[in-house]
């Protein structure tokens, strides 16, 4: 590709580019301000705003070819991170693409005859921090240490002799799996992967720790979890 077919597919991309920031940010008179209003809605873009901003004052040195012969050639980088940013907000992909478990490795899930202890130890081996509960085919709710030391220190109130050795996860009261004790919400496979941060952030802002976010086909809670989200997971958006 010549220096000049560079340059033209540069100046066409960050168009196209533009057009989409301006319609998401209000059309507002300056760009840095639609890319801005876009960036508080979309974590995929609040992530490259610093190379936005470069692409941007890059193409307002080759608008105007008079300041460009001042300037060493075009880069293929500078025109290939320009053509995977605007295909990628585009085309932004979707939760189950960013977050779907590792290829050979499944998500963790227990029912409610099964043993606590052994939900445990799975849970200390592996670094699960949380498991979802079914009872058939309906969500009991999510369990994770904080159900744990809540329904414990409940037991140990309550009960004069606990033996937490022959307890199986349906014993554990629903309430402690489920809000207030651990918060979780569900979205679409197909949903855009930047929206997830940003449930994170307005639970964060409403003072509401929100735990884990389940993917699942249509987003309704008894349906099949095709992938777990938790606050450690964001940086796959990015």
């Amino acid at each position: 590709m010549s220096e000049e077919e560079k340059i033209r597919q540069f100046l066409s991309n960050f168009q196209e580019l533009e057009d989409i920031i301006n319609l998401k940010g209000g059309h507002k008179s300056r760009f840095n301000d639609n890319l801005t209003t876009m960036s508080l809605s979309n974590a995929y873009v609040r992530a490259r705003l610093g190379e936005i901003l470069d692409l941007y004052a890059l193409r307002n040195v080759y608008s105007h070819m008079q300041r460009g012969k001042y300037f060493a050639s075009l880069t293929d980088y500078a025109v290939t991170l320009l053509a995977t940013l605007l295909e990628e907000i585009k085309h932004p992909p979707n939760t189950l693409e960013v977050f779907a478990p590792k290829i050979g490795s499944v998500l963790y899930e227990t029912t409610v005859n099964a043993f606590i202890k052994d939900v445990l130890r799975d849970m200390t081996d592996n670094e699960y921090t949380h498991v979802p509960v079914w009872n058939g085919n309906k969500l009991v709710g999510t369990f994770a240490y904080n159900s744990f030391f809540q329904w414990v220190n409940y037991e140990l109130q309550s009960r004069q002799q606990p033996h937490f050795e022959k307890e199986i996860m349906g014993d554990i009261n629903s309430r402690y799996l489920n809000e207030d004790v651990v918060r979780f919400r569900f979205v679409r496979c197909t949903d855009p992967a930047h929206e997830v941060p940003i449930i994170f952030e307005n639970s964060t802002k409403q003072r509401k720790r929100l735990d884990c976010i389940f993917v699942t086909e249509s987003g309704k809670r008894d349906e099949k979890i095709l992938a777990l989200v938790t606050p450690w997971d964001l940086y796959k958006v990015n």
